[in-house]
């Protein structure tokens, strides 16, 4: 069970931002179009959380994580 707050907590924005990475290595992979458009609303969702706490995910030239 979480624990609700007013703000989340920067390591669950990290946390986050990692499952979104995670998510993307999906593109390179056969998917049924259903599983592809249901793993894509789920990456837009979870990077929302991270943008609405006022983040952007950024990446260096290695596809990683900046945060």
């Amino acid at each position: 069970m979480s624990v609700l707050s007013d703000v989340t907590e920067k390591k669950a924005l990290k946390i986050i931002t990692k499952m979104v990475i995670d998510f993307e290595e999906l593109n390179n992979l056969n998917m049924t179009k259903i599983d592809a458009f249901e793993a894509t609303q789920a990456k837009n969702l979870l990077r929302g959380i991270v943008e609405s706490a006022g983040y952007e995910i950024y990446y260096d030239n290695k596809r990683k994580p900046i945060f």
